[in-house]
């Protein structure tokens, strides 16, 4: 993936971040380096620095440059809300048509931004109101200079705690209209950061 970096939009001042997507946000950025560079794997540790955003918190290995992307572990509320335990599984198992598309590129757009990526989307649910989704999107070093993970944190809002957001998904990728996701930056808390 050899593409320049993008620009990213900022955020509205009206916005309100979930506390746990900040808190995750400024998780990654303590442990960016002095030069700027992307945070190593190997330098976060989650578990034991931040373990109340685990649950929310899914990791992907980049495969071939981008063109795909496995989940290499997934945390209970990301289960819990999808409906299925996706551990192991590539993107394009998992869903296909516009909404992998949208999702692949967005995952695309966080490499080429190598800051964090947030972004937020209404989901409408035919039968029970709505579905609110907050995605923070983190790229991570392992070993190497290239971006090759992801850590993706989701919070859901919804009044109706039965819908399921992997049924939500599967009615999107076979849907006809266009879907797309807005892109963000997330600076740390009380402070803007550079690109």
């Amino acid at each position: 993936m050899n593409e320049p970096p993008i620009e990213l939009m900022a955020l509205p001042a009206s916005a309100r971040v979930d506390p746990l997507i900040q808190a995750f946000a400024d998780y990654w950025w303590s442990k960016r380096t002095r030069h700027g560079t992307v945070p190593d794997r190997a330098d976060l540790d989650p578990l034991v620095e931040v373990p109340q955003l685990v649950p929310h918190i899914f990791l992907l290995d980049v495969l071939d440059g981008g063109a795909d992307f496995r989940v290499r572990l997934i945390g209970t509320r990301i289960v819990s809300h999808y409906g299925r335990d996706s551990t192991g599984r590539r993107i394009s198992e998992m869903t296909s048509g516009i909404y992998l598309e949208a999702i692949v590129r967005l995952f695309r757009d966080t490499m080429r931004a190598r800051q964090p990526v947030y972004s937020v989307t209404n989901y409408l649910h035919p039968e029970r109101d709505h579905l609110l989704v907050e995605r923070l999107n983190l790229p991570l070093r392992h070993g190497g200079t290239a971006v090759a993970m992801l850590a993706v944190m989701q919070r859901f809002h919804t009044a109706h705690h039965d819908i399921h957001f992997g049924d939500v998904v599967d009615r999107l990728s076979a849907d006809a209209a266009g879907f797309d996701f807005n892109r963000y930056r997330l600076p740390p808390s009380g402070g803007a950061a550079g690109t």
